[in-house]
Protein backbone atom coordinates (compact mmCIF):
# COMPACT_ATOMS: atom_id res chain seq x y z
CA UNK A 1 0.00 0.00 0.00
CA UNK A 2 1.29 3.43 -0.95
CA UNK A 3 1.09 5.94 1.90
CA UNK A 4 0.66 9.58 0.96
CA UNK A 5 2.56 12.33 2.72
CA UNK A 6 2.16 16.07 3.03
CA UNK A 7 4.52 17.96 0.71
CA UNK A 8 6.19 20.09 3.38
CA UNK A 9 9.47 19.89 1.46
CA UNK A 10 7.96 21.53 -1.64
CA UNK A 11 10.24 24.25 -3.01
CA UNK A 12 9.01 27.74 -2.26
CA UNK A 13 7.91 29.64 0.80
CA UNK A 14 5.05 27.45 2.00
CA UNK A 15 4.74 23.66 1.61
CA UNK A 16 1.37 23.70 3.40
CA UNK A 17 0.03 26.24 0.89
CA UNK A 18 1.23 23.95 -1.92
CA UNK A 19 -0.74 21.08 -0.34
CA UNK A 20 -3.90 23.26 -0.09
CA UNK A 21 -3.45 24.31 -3.72
CA UNK A 22 -3.10 20.66 -4.80
CA UNK A 23 -6.16 19.64 -2.77
CA UNK A 24 -8.20 22.43 -4.41
CA UNK A 25 -7.02 21.30 -7.84
CA UNK A 26 -8.02 17.71 -6.97
CA UNK A 27 -11.47 18.94 -5.90
CA UNK A 28 -11.91 20.83 -9.17
CA UNK A 29 -10.86 17.73 -11.11
CA UNK A 30 -13.29 15.60 -9.09
CA UNK A 31 -16.04 18.08 -9.92
CA UNK A 32 -15.27 17.69 -13.63
CA UNK A 33 -14.98 13.88 -13.39
CA UNK A 34 -18.38 13.40 -11.75
CA UNK A 35 -20.03 16.23 -13.71
CA UNK A 36 -21.26 18.14 -10.68
CA UNK A 37 -20.36 21.68 -9.57
CA UNK A 38 -18.90 20.96 -6.13
CA UNK A 39 -18.58 24.18 -4.14
CA UNK A 40 -21.46 25.94 -5.91
CA UNK A 41 -25.21 26.42 -5.31
CA UNK A 42 -27.26 23.74 -7.06
CA UNK A 43 -30.71 22.24 -7.45
CA UNK A 44 -30.27 18.50 -7.17
CA UNK A 45 -32.61 15.53 -7.49
CA UNK A 46 -31.75 12.18 -5.97
CA UNK A 47 -32.76 8.93 -7.65
CA UNK A 48 -35.56 8.49 -5.08
CA UNK A 49 -37.13 11.81 -6.17
CA UNK A 50 -35.90 13.94 -3.25
CA UNK A 51 -35.20 17.53 -4.33
CA UNK A 52 -32.41 19.51 -2.64
CA UNK A 53 -31.19 23.06 -3.11
CA UNK A 54 -28.09 24.64 -1.63
CA UNK A 55 -24.31 24.57 -1.84
CA UNK A 56 -22.97 21.19 -3.01
CA UNK A 57 -19.98 20.13 -0.91
CA UNK A 58 -17.92 17.08 -0.07
CA UNK A 59 -19.52 15.37 2.93
CA UNK A 60 -16.21 15.15 4.76
CA UNK A 61 -12.98 17.07 4.58
CA UNK A 62 -10.64 14.64 2.88
CA UNK A 63 -6.86 14.89 2.94
CA UNK A 64 -6.68 13.08 -0.41
CA UNK A 65 -9.38 12.25 -2.93
CA UNK A 66 -8.93 8.63 -4.00
CA UNK A 67 -9.27 8.07 -7.74
CA UNK A 68 -10.99 4.67 -7.49
CA UNK A 69 -13.97 5.52 -5.29
CA UNK A 70 -15.52 8.47 -7.11
CA UNK A 71 -19.05 6.99 -7.41
CA UNK A 72 -19.04 6.02 -3.72
CA UNK A 73 -17.87 9.46 -2.65
CA UNK A 74 -20.28 11.18 -0.28
CA UNK A 75 -21.53 14.69 -1.01
CA UNK A 76 -23.84 16.91 1.00
CA UNK A 77 -26.19 19.82 0.75
CA UNK A 78 -26.80 21.24 4.21
CA UNK A 79 -27.22 18.25 6.53
CA UNK A 80 -28.34 15.84 3.79
CA UNK A 81 -25.56 13.40 2.83
CA UNK A 82 -25.74 11.21 -0.29
CA UNK A 83 -23.46 9.38 -2.72
CA UNK A 84 -22.55 10.53 -6.21
CA UNK A 85 -24.23 7.39 -7.60
CA UNK A 86 -27.56 8.46 -5.98
CA UNK A 87 -27.83 11.71 -7.97
CA UNK A 88 -30.35 11.70 -10.83
CA UNK A 89 -30.01 15.37 -11.84
CA UNK A 90 -27.91 18.35 -10.78
CA UNK A 91 -28.20 21.93 -12.06
CA UNK A 92 -25.90 24.79 -11.04
CA UNK A 93 -27.88 27.78 -9.69
CA UNK A 94 -25.54 30.81 -9.67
Amino acid sequence: MNQEGLPFDTPGPDGLKAWYDQRDADRRQLSRDVGMPIGHPVELELSDGTLLTGKLELAESLLWIEQGRRLDLELRIGRCVFRVRDVARCVRKD
